[in-house]
């Protein structure tokens, strides 16, 4: 009997491909007598077009994501371009599931024969067991599909996810992993969980299933995560929606740092940690800190302000509880992230800056994040959408809001960029702290009122400020042209006297003295190509004992200028002075957070501080 070839699309060559391997695992397990899986998965056109001159048409399945849809649909046109015999199947989060939607999808797309919602391995065999049987006709009972017959979309009911996930085979132990090219990735998934009980409308996770979480087997984690190890691979992503939610993730924990000590990988682990306990999840994040696992423990946040909250449907997930959580970082000296969001609904101009000055003053890394309208969440439902006046360009990024028009949403992503170059580069940190402490400047009105003259400004240096040269909504590498220019040319001095003279005119309470004296304290952090490390720098008042006395607390504090004389001294122990902001971005020789250089004054406990001492011990322990 001949066997249908199955091509398993795969554009991201670099990432294991796990729920295409799953899949993989489920036809082979279950129609063997029927179908063929092709080794390794096609990556491209070319690719593709090799295996379909050797194998004929067949079955292709896409699984879609926000960074494989457009490959999948290219190839998949080529596809049936070539023989209009292949079945095209389209599954996976980035793949709508709204009637709305999925019926324009499939107009728009006409090579795409069926899509599957929800949790795909059983509704994918039964519809290829249809297939194999040679019958046209699909009829309803196979739930779980979209299609269009004769140009009407038709939905099948819902399928109900499987109680126990553990009938599905895993591809890491059945062998499918080892029969692609696993020699180049760079990370791999794994699942211990399925499910997740919150319902937050910018996400599809939740939302889809608000049930009881559903558990892999320990036996079958813990072999995976061997299987992993042995290939060595270097970065592991647990796939759970919360990381940290049951006991026994203390224990998966322990047994990943075990097997990297025996193999020496994964290297990395990337997960979502749980969002409303910290029961298990600080001794979680330190044992993996302590094993060079994770440089930060990344707690999302999104915003603080209840009118966002109550409009996205996050009641779950309790403020409270993160700051409990950052309360118990800071005493045990571990570093911490958080995540927040530009344009959720319900958000305000002064909603968001709110989160920015909340974050100002706390010594963790603020990643900020633009909305994005997943296809199969319930922001993206036709009725959420009206309410809020939601408007998304093609790829679903967020255009404008009832409360945020589409300049106002631009206008605070550039805002926060800028937070970025204060915040996590300390390009303008101690200049803001100061200015706050000593005229009762808050820095998130003196960045917002910086970055509207940056729009239209004379002077070059405030113009770069205004960031038109990074990748559109991407805000987690901001100003790399402006930094990488400063830090060749030498030219922070330059900089920062056009940000003086701008100070001035803004603000004329504030006095040339501590202007000058920031000038020389923001100039010595920053690196510079031109500058011999370590090296100190004197200064005019010890402003090293200010900002840390200041930074503590201290209930009547001194003036700066009642400090004698000081000094600071500058190190730079990961040569980033001489090292091209572009190389590193491209080969990723340290995180992107690093860029203040290392000195009396640098803010402890972050990611930047944790990964310098890491990198200082394993120098050590070569010497």
């Amino acid at each position: 009997m001949v066997l249908t070839p199955v091509y398993c699309l795969h554009p991201a060559k670099i990432w294991a491909p796990t729920a295409l391997a799953m899949l993989a695992a489920q036809i082979e397990t279950h129609l063997s007598e029927h179908y063929q899986v092709i080794y390794p998965f096609p990556h491209d056109t070319e690719s593709f077009a090799a295996q379909y001159a050797e194998h004929g048409p067949g079955v292709i399945l896409c699984s879609n994501y926000m960074w494989t849809r457009e490959a999948n649909l290219e190839i998949g046109k080529y596809a049936k371009e070539q023989d209009s015999r292949h079945v095209l199947i389209h599954g996976g989060p980035d793949t709508p599931a709204y009637p709305h939607s999925c019926e324009a999808y499939l107009k728009e797309h006409p090579e795409v024969d069926f899509t599957i919602r929800g949790e795909g391995e059983a509704t994918l065999v039964a519809l290829l067991r249809h297939l194999a049987e040679g019958d046209a006709e699909v009829p309803e009972s196979l739930t779980g599909l979209s299609f269009l017959k004769a140009g009407t979309l038709i939905q099948t009911p819902p399928r109900e996810r499987a109680q126990d996930v553990n009938v599905y085979p895993s591809p890491f132990l059945t062998g499918v992993f080892d029969r692609l090219n696993w020699s180049e990735w760079n990370a791999i998934t794994l699942e211990t969980n399925r499910g997740c009980p919150y319902g937050c409308s910018f996400c599809d996770w939740g939302s889809a299933t608000l049930q009881k979480m559903r558990q892999f087997d320990m036996e079958r984690v813990q072999q995976e995560i061997v299987w992993a190890a042995q290939h060595k691979i270097p970065k592991l992503w647990i796939a759970d929606s919360n990381f940290g939610i049951f006991k026994r993730d203390l224990e998966i924990t322990r047994f990943i740092c075990e097997v990297k000590k025996t193999y020496g990988y994964p290297k990395l682990l990337i997960t979502n940690y749980a969002k409303n306990t910290k029961a298990h999840l600080i001794e979680i994040i330190e044992m993996l800190i302590d094993n060079g696992l994770v440089g930060t423990g990344i707690v999302s946040l999104q915003t603080r302000d209840q009118a966002t909250l109550d409009a996205v449907r996050r009641h779950n997930i309790k403020t409270e509880e993160y700051d409990r959580l950052r309360e118990t970082f800071e005493k045990r000296k571990l570093p911490m992230s958080t995540q927040l969001m530009i344009g959720l609904p319900g958000s305000t101009p002064n909603s968001f800056k709110a989160d920015l000055r909340f974050f100002f003053n706390q010594n963790i890394d603020v990643q900020i994040f633009r909305t994005v309208v997943l296809p199969n969440s319930p922001m993206a439902h036709p009725d959420y959408l009206a309410t809020h006046q939601l408007k998304h360009d093609d790829s679903g990024m967020l255009i404008s809001t009832a409360h945020l028009s589409e300049q106002e949403l631009n206008h605070l992503e550039q805002l926060a960029r800028l937070f970025r170059c204060a915040h996590t580069y300390g390009m303008f940190r101690y200049w803001l702290c100061t200015l706050q402490w000593e005229y009762d400047i808050d820095p998130i009105d003196y960045l917002d009122a910086l970055l509207h003259t940056a729009y239209a400004s004379d002077n070059p240096w405030l113009a770069a400020l205004y960031d038109q040269d990074s990748p559109p909504h991407d805000i987690l590498t901001s100003h790399t042209h402006l930094r990488e220019k400063l830090r060749a040319e030498g030219s922070w001095p330059t900089f920062y006297n056009a940000l003086a003279e701008w100070t001035q005119t803004q603000y004329p309470e504030t006095e040339d003295t501590v202007l000058q004296l920031l000038i020389a304290v923001q100039s010595a952090v920053m690196p510079n190509a031109h500058t011999p490390y370590p090296h100190t720098v004197a200064l005019s008042h010890d402003f090293e004992r200010y900002y840390c006395t200041r930074q503590a607390n201290n209930s009547q504090p001194q003036k700066l200028q009642a400090y004698p004389a000081g000094a600071l001294w500058i190190k730079d122990p990961l040569n980033i002075a001489q090292e091209s902001l572009y190389t590193h971005l491209q080969e990723r020789s340290r995180p992107t957070v690093i860029w203040e250089l290392d000195s009396s004054i640098a803010p402890v406990g972050t990611e930047a501080a944790f990964y310098v001492q890491q990198r200082m011990k394993e120098s050590q322990n070569t010497v």
